[in-house]
């Protein structure tokens, strides 16, 4: 897809298992950011990064997301949804083992899209 356009700024995200992915990913080819949603790394990442998860997330692995830090060159953005969990970046309905959300799934996703632009809009052109 990187070779049939001619954008000069590439990012990768995703949601939970979807993020780990993008992740692996990254790390091995040259973006200009990456976006983890209630996800962590498993491989040495070198762009800049923004982890968002939500306060009530139940599924995520925190400890993984904490051990995951020592893999970034540049220190990743934490971003956490006050009341989000983990199911509501998505539109899935429940999710096993999930916290429940104090915030509306359209207010968790509202935020979302903010601290994702601007990551976008921070990084360099």
């Amino acid at each position: 897809i990187m070779q049939s356009y001619s954008y000069k700024r590439w990012f990768l995200g995703g949601h939970s298992l979807g993020g780990a992915m993008a992740a692996i990913y990254a790390a091995n080819h040259d973006l200009n950011g990456l976006v983890l949603l209630a996800a962590y790394t498993t491989k040495e990442v070198d762009e800049p990064t923004l982890e968002i998860y939500g306060s009530e997330d139940g599924v995520l692995n925190m400890q993984k997301l904490r051990d995951g830090d020592k893999l970034y060159t540049q220190k990743p953005l934490h971003e956490v949804i006050e009341g989000g969990n983990h199911a509501q970046f998505g539109d899935y309905g429940e999710q096993k083992g999930d916290g429940s959300a104090s915030i509306s799934r359209e207010k968790q996703q509202k935020i979302t899209i903010e601290k994702i632009e601007s990551l976008i809009d921070g990084v360099d052109k």
